[in-house]
């Protein structure tokens, strides 16, 4: 089904001085009222319209409504909208983009419009509103502003949440009368902690309430002030440590020239200034009209928390400042993986690119987060790309996630795009205990895609087995492997470097459990052969055989109880030696002293099963590696 609303007010627009791009119709609220019906608001030609439509059938129901504190005039306004019993909007009110506002509506009889405070800066001061969530018995608006508190400093942006109560009825006829008596904002604080706190100031997306730790929090993107040196960070942020920051201490400036500093508790007038009629200390209050005109006058010179909110563990989950573009969306994915109980985090960015990040499930580790893929989204041909407006036309918009179809719908300025959720094609691959989940690489054999490279640690995270791949990595030996839940492992015994692709692009992320040695050619050689010795078999010829197809080498890894069998690998090794000259491996680095036949075996084996399948070059902690007829030599 296709909604068209065009605006009838074009030439009303232009003869205000408006170009003809900015007199369209842009829908700037959608939102689901009820089951049944579909409220949006658009700009209607600078002349806020909002509408209602039936649901099942796209059909307008009753009559058009103003939509002034609604939805803003222009179309590169940020407002946010929301339903929760009644409509709740922050956005711009005025034609001349003077008076931000946040705003309660639709609410029927004996539901009182309300507002914030019109040019009180210390209520809004430039708001950019970014997001609203209903929440228990508040709706939380989350935005950046210029901060009063450091006007000091010049015009510096702080990030804000905003809480107000959902009961709230207003003021007295003498304070606050159809303004909220219970607005109360915080300071997000979202910093790379350190001697020098380096701090990600403004908040460009958040998520709605998840579950991390077992606790309801948000997520958010964060970036540098526009005048700094790019930069991004995703910080979390506890709802009960938002909750906390609201029952502080309030802050204050006594003087013009003073300082900002906290109130002294003791001057704080009970009921307690911010409280929802019926609850905590206004118990005793039916609805917020009737409470004192002090505390009612406190809360409208007083509406800054004391405290900043800290993000959890007091730092990002990620920071983001190489690329030179910063984040500007975020959306998460809280039942993914093959068993649903992992989250993946969707960021977007200015340059149209979209980061697939997995949360580490312990939050208290030093790696909070993998990044899985970095996914070029932006499509010139498909977005009509206009030249004038490069930048603006690759940023990234907005995202959505729809689970039922397993995609994300990437929204820019001219186009949305559509990506999947997940790029691996799964199989089943048996396992001594259990089946273990298997990869494919899409793009071919062999697969040297970058984004497809980061494929990796998003399948071992979720003991998913990587096969028909070529991964590209800082060195030979460093091979991955990864243990689920039943004790089946995985090992992805090839790993090698191409020297044609970005370097070390898994240098750290890949390491989940281990770099193996020569105990990844003794795990294979028990698997094969048992505890008891090759039993006739020549060892090498079959590593030899199979290490020449390397496609077929993902198979379990069994963790060793002791070092017998690595003792008797060693010990058999010179005995079967002949495939594998001995200069070779002491050429590698590997004197007398601390020969490993084992070691030597693996590289010799690796790096002749790669060339004899792509006749490429590989390179080794800036050695290279070439091969010659199926001989591995090694040159500085």
């Amino acid at each position: 089904q296709t909604l068209t609303w065009m605006s009838t007010d074009v030439e009303k627009c232009t003869m205000r001085g408006k170009n003809t791009d900015e007199c369209y119709n842009y829908i700037k609220v959608l939102v689901l009222r009820n089951d049944e019906t579909l409220f949006a608001c658009g700009t209607n030609a600078f002349n806020p319209t909002c509408r209602n439509y039936r649901l099942s059938s796209l059909e307008q129901v009753g009559v058009e409504l103003v939509g002034q504190a609604r939805c803003p005039f222009e179309s590169h306004q940020a407002n946010v909208g929301i339903f929760a019993g009644q409509f709740y909007s922050a956005t711009m009110s005025d034609f001349q983009a003077s008076d931000a506002v946040i705003y309660r509506s639709l609410g029927g009889e004996g539901s009182p419009v309300l507002r914030s405070i019109k040019y009180d800066s210390k209520w809004l001061r430039e708001p950019q509103f970014v997001h609203a969530i209903e929440y228990g018995s508040y709706v939380y608006i989350f935005f950046s502003e210029i901060a009063v508190e450091s006007m000091a400093l010049g015009k510096v942006m702080y990030s804000r949440v905003a809480r107000v109560c959902k009961n709230d009825s207003g003021g007295s006829a003498r304070v606050l009368e159809r303004y909220w008596t219970s607005f109360l904002k915080a300071r997000l604080n979202c910093s790379v902690p350190g001697e020098s706190i380096f701090y990600f100031d403004v908040l460009q997306s958040i998520s709605n309430v998840i579950q991390i730790n077992q606790r309801p929090a948000v997520v958010g993107v964060f970036t540098t002030q526009k005048n700094s040196i790019p930069g991004s960070a995703v910080c979390g942020f506890y709802m009960d440590e938002i909750e906390r920051v609201f029952r502080g201490r309030f802050k204050e400036q006594k003087g013009t020239d003073s300082a900002w500093s906290a109130v002294p508790e003791e001057q704080v007038p009970k009921p307690r200034p911010g409280s929802c009629a019926g609850d905590g200390s206004a118990s005793a209050f039916s609805s917020s009209v009737l409470f004192p005109d002090s505390m009612l006058s406190f809360i409208k010179a007083h509406p800054l928390m004391d405290e900043c909110v800290s993000s959890i563990n007091n730092q990002p989950f990620l920071t983001h400042t190489i690329s030179g573009c910063r984040l500007t969306q975020i959306v998460v994915d809280t039942v993914a993986g093959p068993y649903k109980n992992c989250t993946v985090i969707f960021l977007g960015s200015e340059d149209g690119h979209v980061l697939k990040v997995l949360m580490n499930s312990d939050l208290n580790s030093s790696q909070t987060t993998t990044l899985l893929e970095d996914i070029h989204v932006y499509n010139p041909s498909k977005c009509n790309e206009d030249r004038r407006h490069l930048g603006l036309d690759r940023k990234v918009l907005g995202l959505e996630m729809d689970k039922e179809h397993h995609a994300l719908f990437v929204a820019f300025s001219s186009c949305i795009i559509r990506v999947p959720l997940s790029r691996c094609t799964q199989q089943f691959r048996n396992c001594r205990s259990e089946n273990c989940k298997g990869v494919t690489g899409r793009n071919g054999l062999p697969d040297l895609n970058p984004s497809d490279v980061l494929l990796l640690e998003f399948c071992a995270h979720h003991s998913l087995s990587i096969t028909n791949t070529m991964f590209e990595h800082k060195g030979v030996l460093n091979y991955t492997w990864h243990q689920d839940t039943s004790g089946c492992s995985s090992l992805i015994d090839i790993v090698v470097v191409s020297l044609d692709l970005r370097p070390c692009v898994l240098d750290t992320r890949v390491k989940r459990g281990a770099e193996l040695g020569s105990g990844w050619l003794v795990g294979l050689w028990r698997q094969k052969m048992g505890t008891e010795g090759p039993s006739g078999s020549r060892l090498w010829l079959w590593l030899r055989q199979k290490l020449g197809w390397w496609r077929s080498l993902v198979r379990p890894w069994k963790t060793l109880s002791t070092g017998t069998e690595k003792v008797l690998a060693n010990r058999q090794a010179p005995q079967e030696s002949k495939a594998v000259p001995e200069q070779h491996c002491i050429q590698w680095g590997w004197g007398a002293a601390d020969f490993d036949w084992g070691r030597c075996w693996m590289v010799e084996g690796i790096l002749q099963g790669s060339f004899q399948s792509h006749q490429r070059f590989f390179s080794r902690g800036g050695r290279a590696w070439r091969s010659d007829r199926g001989s591995v030599h090694h040159s500085d």
